[in-house]
C-alpha cells in the first residue's frame, strides 16, 4: 500500500512540476506576444505596412487561383481534344 502511495506521490510531484513549468512558459509567451502586438499595432507606420502586405497577399492569392483555374481548363481541353482526335483516327481507319 505504501509503495502505491509513494508512486502516486512521485507522479503527483512530477505533474505539479510540469504544471509549474507550463505556467512559466505561458507567462513568458504571453509577455512576448504582448510586446509583439504593441510593436505591430501601436506604431501607425508599421501598421499600415502590415495592412499593405496583407492586401498584397490577398491579391497574390487571387492571381494564383485564377492561374490554377486557367491551367485546369487547359488540361481538360487538351484531354477532350485528344479523345476527339483518337475517335477521328478510329473512324478514319
Amino acid at each position: 500500500m505504501t509503495e502505491q502511495l509513494d508512486r502516486i506521490e512521485k507522479m503527483l510531484n512530477e505533474l505539479i512540476a510540469w504544471k509549474t513549468g507550463m505556467e512559466e512558459r505561458c507567462k513568458t509567451h504571453l509577455a512576448v506576444t504582448k510586446e509583439h502586438h504593441a510593436t505591430l499595432y501601436e506604431n501607425p507606420g508599421l501598421r499600415s505596412r502590415v495592412e499593405n502586405l496583407e492586401y498584397c497577399k490577398g491579391n497574390l492569392n487571387k492571381v494564383r487561383n485564377f492561374s490554377m483555374d486557367v491551367l485546369k481548363m487547359l488540361v481538360v481541353a487538351t484531354i477532350i481534344a485528344m479523345i476527339a482526335w483518337l475517335l477521328f483516327m478510329y473512324k478514319k481507319g
